[in-house]
């Protein structure tokens, strides 16, 4: 049988509105999508700004100290810890031969006796330390755990970290010691974190320098 004009009319209106429910969703998509990117570049000038910051006050430091380098060590310190929220932070010292304890942030007493057996000790693939002073790079290790060449294990293990960059201080190429932060869960580094570390390294070198 033919269709009534009153069917065809509803089935025309079903249709139109249904056409209007779905460009409403689009546009509604796409103004989440907007917003999102919006967020995103916020944040990243947020964080832009934030480690802008950071090293000016590192800077204002050296300034402020010129002839001491241990409150610039400090402030660095506070400065990653802050900012990278890793589970712990350390400094050392390369004297050419050894790797020496400098400072640290967040250690445990049983992580401090644990190193403590462990420094001074030579520079090679042993440590995530050695590796960064031997290459004059920032090196990142994603987990530990697969990482067969990482001999420091009973310390790893008394702070419970897996993930952790190092980045070495150069003085005229030469490495004269290292920023560490670890974290306790395995994941990829974020490249701006890494950047970070090694401007806070770089500045180290000017305080050491001073």
């Amino acid at each position: 049988n033919a269709f009534g004009e009153a069917e065809v009319r509803l089935l025309s209106t079903v249709a139109a509105s249904m056409g209007v429910a779905l460009e409403s969703a689009r546009l509604f998509n796409e103004t989440k999508e907007a917003l999102h990117k919006v967020e995103e570049r916020t944040a990243e000038l947020s964080e832009t700004l934030e480690y802008q910051t950071a090293i000016s006050r590192v800077l204002r430091v050296i300034s402020e100290s010129p002839t001491d380098v241990a409150p610039v060590l400090e402030v660095i310190l506070d400065c990653a810890t802050r900012l990278l929220q890793p589970q712990f932070a350390a400094t050392y010292r390369y004297d050419g031969r050894l790797i020496h304890m400098a400072a640290t942030r967040n250690w445990t007493p049983e992580m401090t006796e644990e190193a403590s057996a462990l420094f001074p000790m030579p520079a090679d693939e042993r440590s995530i330390t050695g590796r960064a002073i031997l290459a004059r790079k920032t090196i990142a290790i994603e987990d530990l755990l697969s990482d067969p060449q990482y001999g420091l294990g009973q310390l790893a293990k008394a702070g419970g970290w897996r993930r952790m960059i190092s980045a070495p201080m150069l003085k005229d190429g030469l490495p004269v010691g290292t920023i560490n932060v670890t974290w306790a869960q395995p994941g990829q580094t974020p490249q701006r974190q890494i950047d970070l570390l090694q401007t806070f390294a770089d500045q180290a070198v000017i305080a050491i320098e001073n």
